[in-house]
């Protein structure tokens, strides 16, 4: 006789208590062998476990959960961020390992963690993109003041430039102070101040901006027009006038720009003249363009040059 419904079908509808009957409040050998049954049995089994640990830890400040394949299996139950949302009320830092875009999508889960100061997703997973539903659930994040996200989450994507735009205004956390993007090596390749803005009637604040860009040109490497872009953006959106401070490092000297980058109209020279300081490692170097960039056909390179010259 064959049934509509396994075992795993079963475990899924059960009570979140009666799962942990099942499976135990933490991991053991005794359910070693359970695990290594199919994937589905071992990522109902992880969650659940999970759940069950974060139930018994109401005083846990900081946690870090690494997943060599993601959390996104959890999402069956709820996902990894409904999970620790759930259990976790003095959580004030979270770092989240491999988180992929299942995850991201469900970070407003973590509202229901009230002391969340420091959110750590700058080890997410290749699949993690970020999404609209993501910034909508990091904009719930009323006490979150310090942000990390891998570049990576913002690659991949024609929507780039608009959603990292939209993370510097519409859909930040109220609170956030600091936004960094590091790159594979945790190097920083964007880093953004916010801090409040002071009107001219009382010492009145109006809101928040932009207090300070650092920008790293060699770790950037060609998603810096997309960068430069979406800061231009949100100071446009803000209706920020002037920002304080912009640094721009490039440690390997690497910082290369066509000669359209540096027209009056081009994004870069636009930010610039908004800062009211700006530090630079070294000047950029200027691409060079073909002759065939500015009307010379590849059969007069030759005599470009007026001397016969060679490229």
């Amino acid at each position: 006789m064959e049934y509509a419904h396994n075992l795993l079908d079963v475990l899924r509808v059960l009570p979140v208590d009666a799962r942990a009957a099942a499976f135990g409040e933490s991991f053991s050998r005794r359910l070693a062998g359970c695990r290594l049954a199919c994937r589905e049995l071992q990522q109902l089994h992880d969650s659940s476990i999970t759940r069950a640990v974060a139930a018994q830890l109401p005083s846990l400040e900081v946690l870090e959960l690494v997943c060599s394949e993601g959390f996104g299996a959890c999402n069956q139950q709820g996902g990894i961020c409904r999970i620790l949302g759930g259990g976790l009320p003095n959580l004030q830092r979270l770092t989240l390992a491999q988180a992929t875009e299942a995850d991201l999508a469900d970070l407003g889960a973590l509202a229901a963690c009230p002391q969340l100061r420091e959110l750590d997703l700058c080890k997410a997973s290749m699949s993690g993109r970020i999404t609209r539903a993501a910034l909508e659930g990091l904009a719930q994040l009323q006490r979150l003041e310090h942000l990390r996200l891998s570049r990576s989450v913002f690659t991949g994507s024609s929507e780039s430039e608009q959603l990292l735009t939209w993370l510097l205004t519409s859909h930040r956390p109220p609170q956030l102070r600091t936004l960094v993007l590091v790159c594979q090596d945790q190097t920083p390749v964007l880093e953004v101040g916010f801090a409040p803005r002071v009107g001219a009637v009382e010492a009145e604040v109006v809101g928040w901006g932009i207090s300070r860009i650092q920008l790293s040109t060699d770790q950037a490497g060609r998603n810096e027009p997309v960068l430069v872009s979406a800061l231009l953006a949100a100071a446009d959106s803000l209706k920020q006038l002037t920002i304080p401070q912009l640094a721009i490092c490039d440690q390997q000297s690497l910082w290369r720009l066509d000669p359209i980058e540096l027209e009056p109209q081009a994004a870069l020279p636009r930010l610039l003249a908004r800062c009211e300081r700006v530090e630079v490692d070294c000047l950029p170097s200027i691409r060079t363009p073909f002759p065939s960039y500015i009307g010379i056909k590849p059969d007069q390179w030759g005599s470009a040059g007026g001397g016969g010259g060679s490229c």
